[in-house]
């Protein structure tokens, strides 16, 4: 099963978090920022256990969600729907 959640996405997410989060990355650390999630990512979807990078993301945009930031809402959305289609167990 094919995710939805491409380089793109991450990569969308990876500039998100540059700006929101003070991050202060380069383009070229933002490219390898968005490979190392959809790495961590893929790796989820095989182990079937969402990796602790993902948990830390998703924590911190959980985060941005109790401040109502829209675009944060957004990516836990998309991120959680993929969670329960490929049957991913989160971690505590």
């Amino acid at each position: 099963m094919k995710t939805i959640l491409d380089y793109d996405f991450w990569y969308s997410l990876t500039q998100y978090a540059n700006e929101i989060w003070k991050g202060y990355f380069s383009e070229e650390e933002m490219r390898e920022n968005a490979q190392v999630y959809l790495d961590e990512w893929e790796y989820s979807i095989k182990t079937k256990e969402l990796s602790y990078t993902i948990s830390k993301c998703l924590e911190n945009l959980l985060e941005d969600k109790a401040c109502n930031i829209e675009e944060a809402i957004d990516f836990i959305t998309k991120i959680k729907k993929e969670i329960k289609r490929h049957q991913i167990k989160e971690v505590d």
